[in-house]
């Protein structure tokens, strides 16, 4: 093959009107470079904010779209060859909407056999999950948190996650059939969001002390996950199903003392070195291939149909629950 198919986005605005499908010569390697051969990418809500320049995700363009997949190197280098033919995880953000990526090898993370749709998450909510758990407060085991969206793809491995260091969680859903199901999933609390959930908090935990709340939903939902937790807490804001800013009563911060922030996994990351960040994607990566670590898979697109693809990645929240995978 001396050609391949790639994703282009040539300005700020709808899909459809910005991005073509576009077939361009396999490029050549440099030094240390390698060609991975995509077998899988998924697509996230900051893939269609960066489509149409929303909320502060102003892209340079042109560019591919794509921030995290799976693939195998089909060539490399001459100072790269340990990597023909390994699978691996190209380095976050490098345009996985492409039947081909060029990556640096000293950024690339092997990957383990196993589903390629459900690996092709580890890198960004795999991680997202796992910075929440870990950086935020020093949680032990018998410990609690509390999150909301937690039907969302990131909440249920914050379940898993925090299940598997013997923590606590309090899981909040805006749906009553989603009940059940989580509770069938293995978490350990779950109810319906509300005016008084608070309340309801302190009664299904038998009054524990929760010092930390994972918020992906803002707007009043903020506010009421503050209102759950111990005085000193901390709500950890990493999304906005809502579309609305985060409330928070000053009477909550000033009696309370109870806090705020907001959560970019790559910040979090970017606190690792090169080890520890190593460390981190091969457990997640490999709780995941155990089969550990799983998230609905929404639906499934070839790669030509990208438009329907990114479409249907901007339709979050529990309503559209699951991850978009491009397929290839």
């Amino acid at each position: 093959m001396s050609t391949f198919r790639r994703v282009i986005q040539h300005a700020v605005g709808e899909p459809a009107d910005v991005m073509t499908l576009e077939e361009l010569p396999i490029p050549g390697l440099t030094d240390g470079q390698v060609l991975i051969r995509m077998q899988a990418a998924a697509l996230h809500i900051a893939d269609t904010y960066y489509a149409r320049g929303r909320y502060g995700f102003v892209p340079s363009v042109p560019r591919t779209p794509g921030f995290e997949g799976i693939g195998v190197v089909e060539k490399t280098a001459a100072d790269a060859a340990e990597w023909l033919d390994q699978r691996v995880f190209p380095p976050i953000g490098s345009g996985t909407l492409s039947e081909y990526v060029v990556a640096d090898a000293a950024a690339l993370v092997p990957a383990p056999e196993g589903d390629a749709q459900q690996l092709a998450l580890t890198i960004v909510n795999g991680s997202t999950a796992l910075t929440l758990v870990e950086d935020f407060r020093p949680l032990k085991p018998g410990d609690w948190l509390i999150q909301n969206a937690a039907n969302s793809n990131c909440g249920r491995y914050v379940m898993k996650l925090a299940k598997h260091r013997g923590i606590h969680t309090v899981n909040v859903v805006r749906r009553p059939e989603l009940v059940e199901e989580l509770h069938e999933f293995g978490a350990d609390i779950v109810l319906l969001d509300g005016e008084d959930l608070p309340e309801r908090v302190r009664e299904a935990t038998n009054d524990a002390t929760i010092p930390v709340g994972f918020d992906a939903v803002a707007g009043e939902a903020t506010a009421r996950l503050a209102d759950c937790l111990a005085d000193g807490g901390l709500v950890v804001n990493y999304g906005a199903v809502t579309r609305e800013n985060c409330q928070m009563s000053f009477f909550t911060m000033f009696r309370r003392d109870i806090s705020l922030c907001g959560m970019s996994m790559g910040r979090q990351m970017a606190q690792r070195d090169a080890r520890e960040k190593r460390a981190v994607y091969d457990y997640l990566a490999q709780a995941i291939a155990r089969g550990e670590l799983a998230t609905p898979i929404a639906a499934t697109y070839p790669l030509e149909d990208y438009v329907e693809a990114l479409d249907h990645a901007g339709r979050v929240g529990e309503s559209r629950p699951g991850k978009i995978i491009i397929t290839f």
